[in-house]
């Protein structure tokens, strides 16, 4: 092997970033100078050192270090363009080979998160830097967010070379997939017909914007301004079927990130010093954003819900969260489908009976400052839950014991007096001790009963109608 070692000869392959002079084809004359085919002769050097490694097994990637092939990937990413040169074609392809030749420790694009560039270098350094200093403390949900921050932190991107790919899109690019077999034409490349104005490759920024879409580095709104979304519907028209499909797949994952909510987990777990600004505005947008049955599918899909239940017992939620976590809950359970979600799958009686149960005896003397308008929001999305036949059937059959078990609660706070000259609270009270008992009564006769007050309620209910008769009087 006369070309090793390796190092020596991959220093020549370092193309300039596309600049503005570029995007105009003033400089096209670079491409056909002594530099630039220097670059394109390097890189099909390489290509042929590859092959001859993968059908002929002249020498041992993993035994040679001047030749691993993930930092073969790395520098063919870092010295790649995104355009449609030719080197930068020639370049994608061998990136491809790379990758389809399942060698050990060969990585891949993606795992790069389609970087390219400075931007790939810049990102391998940080990388580098935090794998030392917080590798055992960070942990996965902060590594994620934090891989998330370094992507929108180092987008190599250009507005304006976006805009050319849209508006001279290449049609005759087609997407080329690299299959080893026994052809020996098979990496033969098919260039398209370059324009005076130089774009970006779609087959690469298409996969591109898949993969960023795909992991949530990129809001919605972000992806169309930066004319991601126009490339992917130009791309629909391509005369090739590969085109297309990268097309429509890139469109697809548009449309699911639609349907997550937007800045959802950020603002609700905020740690800025306006944390409580970003969680109520959060809290306003789902309740401000609730209205059909679609939006109900897209809280469902991305448990909304659940995580609003658990929220609002943890120690950040303070009585402006769990008053607004309130309110988005009774206006969810209007909606029909996710009134069933939150009573089959969330366990939303259970949830409600923990909220009324701090209200009760020495548990509230203990927790003096909640104020008594949660407990009547409380109180009317249970009424409002138990309004509907189709719960009551699923309660009555499968989850008397979870009404039962608040209509207890209930009963302590009107015997205990916590209700006193809080009419509309001994109101809801009763209504839904009502209820309770009438679920109960039209059970079979060999399932649990609702007994527990069932023998003093008519007691309670005359006590009751008494208090509310004076209160209305005074």
């Amino acid at each position: 092997m006369i070309f090793r070692p390796m190092a020596s000869i991959l220093r020549l392959l370092v193309v300039p970033s596309t600049d503005e002079s570029a995007l105009y084809g003033e400089t096209r004359q670079q491409n056909t100078s002594e530099m630039y085919m220097k670059q394109l002769e390097v890189v099909r050097l390489l290509r042929a050192l590859f092959r001859m490694k993968v059908h002929l097994f002249s020498f041992d990637f993993e035994k040679d270090i001047n030749a691993n092939p993930r930092e073969l990937l790395f520098l063919l990413l870092s010295s790649y363009g995104a355009t449609l040169s030719e080197v930068d074609l020639e370049i994608y392809s061998l990136m491809l080979e790379i990758e389809s030749a399942n060698l050990s420790n060969s990585g891949s694009i993606a795992e790069r998160d389609y970087l390219w560039g400075r931007a790939a270098i810049r990102i391998r350094k940080e990388r580098e830097q935090e794998q030392d200093l917080s590798s055992h403390m960070m942990k996965d949900v902060e590594a994620v967010e934090g891989r998330r921050t370094q992507f929108r932190e180092n987008l190599p991107i250009d507005p304006k070379l976006y805009a050319y790919t849209v508006l001279h899109f290449p049609y005759g690019r087609n997407v080329v997939e690299v299959q080893h077999g026994d052809s020996d034409d098979m990496n033969e490349i098919n260039y398209p017909n370059v324009e005076q104005i130089q774009t970006h490759d779609p087959v690469f920024i298409l996969r591109f914007s898949i993969h960023r879409l795909l992991m949530g580095y990129i809001e919605p709104v972000e992806f169309t301004s930066l004319g991601l979304l126009a490339i992917a519907f130009v791309s629909i028209s391509s005369p090739h079927d590969e085109m297309r499909k990268l097309g429509y797949e890139a469109l697809g994952g548009f449309k699911n990130a639609l349907e997550s909510i937007p800045l959802f987990a950020n603002f609700l777990w905020s740690n800025s010093v306006n944390f409580r600004t970003d969680r109520l505005w959060i809290l306003c947008l789902l309740y401000a954003g609730l209205d059909s049955d679609d939006d109900a599918q897209i809280y469902i899909r991305n448990n909304i819900l659940e995580i609003l239940l658990g929220f609002y017992a943890s120690p950040l939620s303070d009585i402006e969260s769990k008053e607004m976590i309130l309110q988005v809950v009774k206006k969810s359970v209007k909606v029909h489908k996710l009134a069933c979600h939150l009573v089959e799958h969330c366990s939303i009686i259970s949830w409600l009976s923990s909220i009324v149960s701090v209200f009760c005896g020495k548990q509230y003397q203990t927790q003096t400052n909640l104020p008594f308008p949660l407990l009547n929001r409380a109180l009317e999305v249970v009424n409002d839950v138990i309004s509907t036949r189709n719960i009551i059937e699923w309660l009555q059959q499968f989850a008397l014991e979870q009404l039962s078990e608040l209509s207890t609660h209930l009963y302590e706070l009107l015997v205990g007096g916590n209700l006193i000259e809080k009419v509309h609270l001994v109101t809801s009270v009763l209504e839904i001790l009502t209820s309770t008992l009438k679920i109960s009564l039209e059970r079979k006769v060999y399932q649990p009963h609702f007994t527990r007050v069932r023998f003093r309620y008519t007691k309670l209910l005359m006590y009751a109608v008494m208090e509310i008769i004076v209160l209305v009087q005074n």
